[in-house]
Parts: structure tokens; C-alpha cells; sequence
């Protein structure tokens, strides 16, 4: 991929793109839920769990509980089956009709569909994560939410100003470049972008911390917390290893002796996780798996 002349933007400009976008969600998933609801016998667990399978519906169901409406005694509610409970089948209707809808091409490029790219690779830490948490003893749901909005502020910047995002990839990953990128628009890393409209949002402080963890004391954060953060961390760290051209098996090595060495994940189970997880994709996530499998993550991660 050849890089592009990194482009510029305003700080002010990228924070008021910021707020104002809303991540897409897939046609698919909007279409499952809106015929779950059709059903007034069906449980929470089975609409949260289409939820989850979403970015953009997770993310659009995270902005409106914790608005100014909703969020007076539940600011730190991270349970997307509780949500869905509080709002009940009519307003989750609504909700879900009115979200964004993606414009799936036959052909995704990440480089054109750079913010899909990023969701991707938020729904495989999440995931990930889930599946990891229930042989830790933590909470699946949690896990799964705080890996998969660890990289919220590059996936807003791609939705904000793809231009901005697609310039500042790194040359040989399709990773943002932060120093780059924090040039680029008058200061802002993706981190600080993500944490800035974490704040505007009201998102919970689990998942502020989450988002830009240089922020925070981590050991001020109780036990399990600071479990689930620092393996939403390691995750993203062997994504991106994974993400690395060229002879990417000694930083996938590494990676995945970190997630051994603080949690005791051997290799022989990750990779087990990893081909389920893979099969998973392809079964429900078609369009992303062939975002991923252009970058050769998959096999990378299981490779390497």
C-alpha cells in the first residue's frame, strides 16, 4: 500500500466531526433485532447477544443510556443485557431503526473502508476477550465490552475523517501512527480523542480507562478490573503484532507470551480459542472476515 500524504485538520474541526458521528451498524444485525423484538416472549440474553455481535449497535446503545435522559443513577452500567432491559422492546425498536446503516461494498478494501477495518479488529479483541474471561473466572460480557472499545478513538477517527485516519497508517500496517496522527490534528492521539468524547458521552469510567489508560491509576482500579484492562491491553498488542508485515512471528511470539505470563494462557489454548474464533467470523461476520483475511490476521495469529 503506498502512503498517503498525511492530511490536516483542526482540532476544534476533528471534535466537532467527532461528536456529531455515529458508528454504522451492519444491515444484518439491525434486521435480527428488529425482528427479536418482534417477539414480546423473547429474553434480554438473546437480543444482548445479537447487540454484541455489532459495533455500531453496541456503541449506539452505550450513547443513549448514558445521556443526559437515561444515565441519572446508572452512569457506570456496563451490561449491554441490562440495557436492554431498561429500555424495553418498544424503545429498543426505536433505537436500532434509527441507527446508521452501513453501505457493505462486495469488494472491502481496508484502506477504502478503513473504519469497518477497525471494528473488525475491535469485534476479534472482543470476542476474544469473552471467550478468555470464562477460563479466568471474569465477567465474559465485561471483558468482551472493554476489549472491543479499547481502539473506540481510532475507529471514531476513521468515521470522523477517514482522510486523516488513512494518511496516518504506518507503512508497513495497516496501524495508526500516533505521533503521525497527533501532528495531524492539532495534538489529539487517537487515544485522547476516544477519552475527550468518553467524557462528552458520559461513557462509564470502566470504559474511559479502557479507551486511554495513560489517563488513569490503574492500581487504584479494584482487582478484577484492573484484570480485564490489562487484557484488553495485551490483546490489542498481539492484534496489532499480527498486523505486522514482512516476519511478524517474533512479535506475535511475544504477545502471546505476555498474555501467557499474566494469565497463564498457554499457546495451545489460545490457538484453539483462535480457530473457533475464526470460524466464527466466517459464519457471521463475512464481510469483516474478508477485511481481516486481506491483512492474513487469522493466519498470522494462528501461525505465528
Amino acid at each position: 500500500m503506498s502512503k498517503p500524504e498525511t492530511r490536516k485538520i483542526k482540532a476544534k474541526m476533528l471534535l466537532s466531526r467527532a461528536r456529531d458521528a455515529w458508528i454504522p451498524a451492519l444491515p444484518r444485525n439491525v434486521r435480527t433485532v428488529l425482528a427479536l423484538c418482534g417477539d414480546r416472549y423473547v429474553s434480554a440474553d438473546k437480543i444482548s447477544r445479537v447487540v454484541l455481535e455489532d459495533y455500531g449497535l453496541t456503541f449506539r446503545l452505550f450513547r443513549l443510556m448514558n445521556s443526559a435522559f437515561f444515565s441519572i443513577q446508572r452512569k457506570d452500567l456496563v451490561s449491554i443485557r441490562y440495557m436492554v432491559v431498561l429500555l424495553g422492546l418498544e424503545n429498543l425498536v426505536r433505537a436500532v431503526s434509527r441507527s446508521k446503516v452501513a453501505t457493505l461494498s462486495g469488494n472491502p478494501n481496508p484502506s477504502r473502508d478503513i473504519e469497518h477495518f477497525f471494528m473488525s479488529q475491535g469485534l476479534v479483541a472482543g470476542k476474544l476477550a469473552g471467550r478468555l474471561a470464562l477460563n479466568l473466572g471474569l465477567d465474559p460480557e465485561k471483558a468482551m465490552l472493554v476489549a472491543m472499545f479499547r481502539n473506540l478513538g481510532q475507529v471514531i477517527s476513521a468515521v470522523a475523517a477517514p482522510e486523516i485516519a488513512v494518511s496516518c497508517l504506518e507503512k508497513n500496517r495497516l496501524v495508526v501512527d500516533e505521533a503521525r496522527f497527533k501532528k495531524a490534528c492539532g495534538g489529539y492521539t487517537t487515544e485522547g480523542l476516544g477519552f475527550e468524547l468518553s467524557r462528552t458521552w458520559n461513557l462509564p469510567m470502566l470504559l474511559r480507562v479502557a479507551i486511554c489508560p495513560s489517563r488513569f491509576n490503574l492500581k487504584s482500579r479494584e482487582a478484577d478490573e484492573r484484570n480485564l484492562l490489562i487484557l484488553a491491553r495485551l490483546l490489542r498488542e498481539l492484534l496489532e503484532a499480527a498486523l505486522l508485515k514482512g516476519r511478524p512471528s517474533r512479535h506475535i511470539h511475544v504477545a502471546k507470551k505476555a498474555l501467557e505470563d499474566a494469565f497463564n494462557v498457554k499457546d495451545k489454548a489460545l490457538r484453539r480459542i483462535l480457530f473457533d474464533l475464526k470460524g466464527d467470523f466466517i459464519a457471521r461476520h463475512q464481510f469483516y472476515f474478508r477485511i481481516l483475511e486481506s491483512q492474513g490476521l487469522f493466519a498470522r495469529l494462528l501461525n505465528g
